[in-house]
């Protein structure tokens, strides 16, 4: 029997994976998925089971990972109090360089500089949406 924590994961994705995902819908689920993980105080250990469920589900991880959870739980923590408006038009990829920055004061101006690129390759966007179709063929 999966734990709850892994269900409630699960159901996250598969929602987003219903449809044809945009940058903002990764960015919104990585939020929602930081959220839950931080309400939930789940561990290493658990965030493990997490990573190896979803791939005995998926078949692949995609980004789904420890270190990914991980940098999920950080994204939650740093904008738990801002508006997602100006967030969910940032890359995934723009996020984990704000976040691995120490500086509060570089971090900022790395966030006000930061536009919605169609030309920056997403690659965790591309990834899911190989997913998609892989479930979608499936069906």
């Amino acid at each position: 029997m999966q734990e709850e924590y892994v269900i409630q994961i699960n159901l996250y994705i598969t929602n987003v994976l219903s449809h044809e995902i945009s940058n903002e819908d990764v960015i919104l689920l990585y939020y929602k998925i930081g959220s839950y993980l931080v309400e939930k105080q789940l561990q290493s250990r658990e965030l493990k089971i997490l990573e190896r469920e979803l791939q005995t589900i998926y078949g692949i991880v995609i980004g789904f990972t420890v270190r990914n959870f991980i940098s999920m739980i950080h994204f939650y923590q740093m904008y738990s109090n801002q508006n997602l408006e100006m967030l969910k038009h940032i890359s995934w990829n723009e996020h984990l360089k704000i976040l691995k920055e120490k500086d509060m004061k570089k971090r900022k101006q790395m966030l006000l500089s930061c536009t919605s690129s169609n030309n920056e390759k997403n690659y965790m966007l591309t990834e899911l949406r190989i997913l998609r179709q892989k479930i979608l063929c499936n069906s």
